[in-house]
This record gives structure tokens, sequence and C-alpha cells, in this order.
């Protein structure tokens, strides 16, 4: 993202550089089209963030370190050891992602606090692979007895577990004195109200309403909004701002894809000129 906007800069604004360069950093933008304009379109694409999405993300977070500290286990001058290991291994970690994960991914369809919960914690059962691995090294070098190696195996994993989870509490508890600082706008007149506005008020305040952020409804508004049992609401039940008369999908910050071209680059206009006419 840092790169596409150093080379909208070049490009765009400061017009930099020979045709040929120029037409190879456009090669390198998303969705470019000419190097004499840039819709805001294709700058909004070329510096949108890519999402970190812990369920899309657990193989890289839990998956991949396990397997590297599982290595520690098998060490041994044994080829066949080694692969007999690593076959237990693949035929756990096919169980685990065939029946375990599947039932898992569906609640991490949507990306969220739970979602963080689940993964952060599975960190700490990767995490207590290291001290296990030491007892384990330290049977096989005859430190601990055969006898015992099974239930202090156990015995360290859990209390590696018990102590990152407790670590967790401890970083919750420390932030829970910052976060009791902020205070929560609970009342109509605490945020500027002297009664309840209603819900058109704050839908015309906001830009965004149950409609109007429902990718359902906003389809069913689109393509059939009459459709038998399952009709869409009349024409005096307000649905979307009176902003946005194409009645689509909203995004918070990008309401300008809902209002005329003419409105946001008048109002674009008139802003810029009061800065202009403000300046020193």
């Amino acid at each position: 993202v840092f790169g596409y906007g150093i080379i909208l800069h070049i490009l765009f604004v400061r017009r930099l550089g020979h045709k040929r360069l120029q037409g190879f950093l456009q090669s390198l933008l998303p969705k470019s089209h000419s190097l004499e304009a840039v819709t805001q379109r294709e700058a909004e694409t070329a510096q949108i963030l890519m999402p970190l999405v812990l369920s899309f993300e657990y193989t890289y977070l839990i998956i991949f370190p396990a397997m590297a500290f599982v290595i520690l286990f098998v060490v041994s001058d044994s080829v066949e050891q080694i692969f007999l290991w690593l076959l237990v291994f693949a035929i756990i970690f096919h169980i685990w992602q065939r029946y375990i994960m599947v039932w898992g991914y569906g609640q991490s369809t949507h990306d969220s606090d739970k979602t963080f919960m689940a993964f952060i914690t599975a960190w700490g059962l990767v995490l207590a692979l290291l001290p296990t691995a030491t007892v384990w090294w330290s049977w096989r070098l005859g430190i601990i007895p055969s006898h015992l190696v099974s239930i202090m195996i156990i015995l360290v994993a859990a209390v590696a577990v018990k102590l990152y989870s407790l670590a967790l509490d401890g970083v919750d508890w420390h932030l829970s004195d910052s976060m009791s600082t902020f205070q929560q706008v609970d009342t109509f007149q605490a945020a500027g109200y002297p009664d309840d506005p209603g819900y058109s008020e704050v839908m015309e305040k906001s830009g965004c309403s149950w409609w109007n952020v429902n990718p359902i409804y906003v389809l069913k508004e689109r393509h059939c909004r009459n459709l038998a049992g399952h009709e869409c609401h009349d024409k005096e039940v307000q649905c979307w701002p009176t902003r946005q008369p194409g009645k689509g999908f909203f995004e918070a910050g990008k309401e300008f894809r809902h209002e005329p071209r003419e409105e946001w680059e008048y109002r674009t206009s008139d802003l810029a000129g009061k800065s202009v006419s403000s300046a020193p």
C-alpha cells in the first residue's frame, strides 16, 4: 500500500519520469486505465489495506509453528522413525482439519472478537510444545525415568497452557483500568439532543440504516421488491437517507458513492475554495 501511494504521487501529482517509466509504474497499480487521470475508485483500490482476519491466518498462526516445534520431538538418526512420526502427524492433522476445523470455521466466517480470542488461546497450545519438548529430551537422555515421563509431559503441558492463560488474564486486567476511563454516551442529552431525535434523524446524520447495510434487502429492493411473501416496505417507510437516491449498499467511509457526482464535487470545490480564501 505504501508503494502504491508513492506510485500514485509520482504519476498523478508530480508527473515525473519518461512515458515508458510511467507506463511501467502504471502497470503495477491495480485497475489503472489512464496516465492522464486517476479516478476515486482506482485510487481507493490502490490504498486499501489487506484485511487481517485471524480465521484466514490460522495456518500461519497455529499450524506452521506447531509443525516447526514438532520437529523437536522427532529429531533422530533413524530415517524410519522420523518418517513414522511425520506420518502420524499427517494423519492427526488430516483428522483435525477434516472434522474439527470444518466445524470451527462455521463460527469464523465473519471475524469477530470470539474468533480473535479462540486463536489467541490456541496459540498457548503451540507454546506448550516447547517445555514439553524439554521433558521429552530429558527422558531420552535418561534424566527422567520412564515410569514418570508420561505424567510429567501432561503436567508440564497443562502448567504451560495455564500460565499462558493467566498471562492473557493479566493483560486484560492491566488494560481494564485504562478502558474504564472512557465514558460511554448513553443518553440523548449527552449526544447533543434534547430528546429522542427519532430513527429518521439518526439515519440522515449517520448515513446508514438497518436496510442499507443489509445486502439481501438491497438486492430485494433492486430486483424483486414485490415478491409475494417477501415484499419490501412501502414508499412511506424511509429506508435510505434522502441523500442516497440510488438506494445502494452502504459502507462506512464510502458515502460519496451514494451521492450524485455534482453534489460532492460542488461540496469538495466549496471546501477547497474556503481553505484557499482562509490561507494567509
